[in-house]
């Protein structure tokens, strides 16, 4: 009996006279695939478990495949990459010179399959095909500080003002501008403004900026 390796492109002999057989290749570098196999007269060869170092490759590969599967390129690569992660505290420069600060509250990976649409900046585009951006949502604080250490010094202490509870972002215009000074766990009641138009948005009544 022959079992055909398509990992390594070759073929390995299970003997049908042993009662059990462990097959091992290498696979991606360092990683270890280990197979072990029982041979059965009436049923042939069935596999009979994975070892731990397959168990975690094949879920990496899932991982990979599915993602390989869900991104397109109806959307730039800037709307998929994102610097900075829930609970990051940002400083920016506005006008006249003066700063503020600015908090990650989420960054949700929205999947977008052909023909569906999405509001941005007041447009709606719809998907030629099936594509994911990055939605960040922040909150975004007063311009009240002259200096980028003044403000930095603020979003450290928890003292400065929240302007707007939350504003939906493409992730290429959530960075931009924005320098990282800290971070601060994201609390619940932070999220109302989330909350509301995350529904808003699921049921199509909400875009992003």
């Amino acid at each position: 009996m022959y079992l055909f390796d398509q990992s390594r492109l070759k073929v390995v002999r299970v003997d049908p006279h042993t009662q059990s057989t462990r097959v091992s290749t290498a696979a991606l570098g360092t990683v270890q695939l280990e197979l072990a196999w029982r041979y059965r007269p009436e049923a042939g060869i069935e596999s009979i478990g994975l070892g731990s170092s397959m168990r975690i490759f094949l879920t990496a590969l899932f991982i990979l495949m599915s993602m390989s599967v869900e991104a397109g390129s109806y959307f730039p690569p800037d709307f998929k990459v994102f610097a900075f992660k829930e609970g990051d505290l940002l400083v920016s420069m506005r006008g006249e010179g003066k700063f503020a600060v600015n908090k990650i509250l989420k960054v949700d990976r929205h999947q977008m399959r052909a023909g569906e649409s999405i509001l941005i900046q007041g447009k709606l585009f719809t998907a030629t095909e099936d594509d994911y951006l990055l939605i960040v949502s922040a909150a975004y604080g007063a311009t009240q500080f002259s200096s980028m250490e003044e403000a930095s010094a603020a979003a450290q202490s928890g003292s400065w003002r929240v302007e707007i509870d939350h504003v939906p972002n493409r992730a290429s215009g959530a960075a931009q501008g924005q320098t990282l000074v800290g971070n601060a766990g994201v609390k619940e009641a932070e999220l109302e403004g989330y909350k509301r138009w995350r529904q808003e948005f699921l049921a199509g009544r909400a875009g992003v900026f």
